[in-house]
């Protein structure tokens, strides 16, 4: 296990700048890169430090026993002394603060590194992610407050569609690291297609039919796989703002940790009860695989929305009987999907196509005679500095009810 460069250099305090990331060179991010890999990732054994042959001068800047800068020896005490030594340096408090911060930061801001290939950005950024979720197995519940990052976002509000009201939506949301060896909770992340979403809503509600003339009295929304909540906070900020002070918006995940965070979020943004008295913003656990009807999704949604929630081949079908559950009559579905050009994720746009084209051929349990289809598909380009590298464009399907014809 050799580290690049001294061990001095290893250690997360001396990781590269990130603050300006259009200076970062790929010769710095990969030799950081290797050097947490080594140092983050599951000890090796001491049979591995012999097998290896690891010099001992390589520790020698933790306060260890003197050893020569030979390789390590059959002695039991020797063997002692590389593997304490090594376990001190990774438990670091110090230092696994800062290594979680700056590998988050490179893969929040890679889009930045413009002296980078987008290959390059690419494979940095799936290398910063393994250390990420190796390095978060052992973190504690008790360190997440602390690596926590804020994030402050704002949208804005056509003047037209805010007469009187603020032109603007301010969010603030806490992005938890990962926690613990449960890596696939991803919302405790907000990603670009919320990102999206979220200002697309502000700068076009009538795209989303988002007016009072549109949708009923006491409008019903649910999003799926919410996350952070970002999308479901800035809809129980801006309907206020286009006269819409009568909803109800249902954020529903099914990770505990995830819904934790979420409450969190909507309770940092709404300190004080939201404008109207019939306003509510809820959450709810839910399973697309089992979707269920007690309160608070015990009535149908006039509006389902959701943002970048198709990871696997399956979730487009989940998806699609979960909506099928919860979306009224007359209700809309819209799902953003993130169209990725490389990489495990390549390719799932298609699936929601196929699952939809497959409703015409069945008939869903809970509209008889019904179908649910998708009416219109619109691809979103891009913003720059949102999103993940992978990440090429962005297609919005509105999906919703159509009379099943019988041949």
């Amino acid at each position: 296990m050799r580290l690049a460069g001294s061990a001095s250099a290893a250690t997360a305090s001396s990781l590269p700048s990130l603050r300006s990331p259009e200076l970062v060179t790929e010769g710095q991010l990969k030799t950081a890169l290797q050097n947490l890999r080594l140092l983050y990732r599951p000890l090796p054994t001491v049979l591995d430090f012999k097998t290896v042959g690891t010099p001992k001068s390589l520790i020698k800047p933790i306060s260890t026993p003197v050893v020569d800068s030979g390789y390590v020896s059959e002695d039991s005490d020797d063997d002692d002394a590389v593997e304490t030594a090594v376990e001190m340096f990774v438990m670091d408090e110090f230092e696994k603060q800062l290594a979680t911060r700056w590998l988050t930061t490179v893969m929040a801001r890679a889009e930045e590194m413009t002296l980078l290939s987008e290959n390059v950005r690419d494979l940095l950024i799936e290398d910063a992610a393994s250390i990420l979720v190796c390095f978060n197995n052992s973190v504690t519940s008790s360190d997440s407050d602390e690596e926590a990052l804020t994030r402050d976002f704002t949208f804005e509000i056509p003047q037209t569609m805010s007469a009187g009201s603020p032109k603007q939506i301010c969010i603030r949301l806490n992005d938890d690291p990962l926690k613990g060896e449960d890596h696939t909770d991803v919302g405790l992340q907000t990603w670009g297609a919320s990102i999206v979403l979220s200002d697309l809503l502000c700068r076009s509600p009538c795209r989303f039919d988002l007016t009072q003339a549109s949708l009923p009295s006491a409008p019903r929304i649910i999003e799926l796989g919410a996350g952070t909540g970002l999308v479901s906070l800035t809809l129980a900020k801006l309907l206020p703002a286009l006269g819409i002070e009568n909803f109800t918006i249902v954020a529903t995940d099914y990770h505990q940790t995830v819904l934790s965070n979420l409450r969190a979020n909507i309770a940092s943004n709404f300190k004080v009860e939201l404008p109207g008295h019939q306003a509510d913003i809820q959450t709810c656990t839910l399973d697309w695989g089992e979707p269920h009807s007690h309160a608070p999704l015990d009535k149908k949604a006039h509006v389902i929305i959701a943002a970048d929630v198709v990871y696997e081949v399956h979730h487009a079908l989940a998806l699609r009987e979960c909506a099928a559950h919860l979306l009224a009559p007359r209700g809309i579905f819209w799902l953003l999907v993130s169209v990725r050009g490389c990489g495990r994720f390549e390719g799932l746009v298609q699936t929601v196509e196929a699952a939809f084209r497959s409703a015409q051929r069945e008939e869903l349990r809970n509209e008889p005679g019904r179908k649910l289809q998708i009416l219109s598909i619109e691809n979103l380009a891009k913003q720059r500095g949102v999103g993940r590298t992978d990440e090429r464009e962005y297609r919005l399907f509105k999906i919703g009810w159509v009379e099943q014809t019988r041949s």
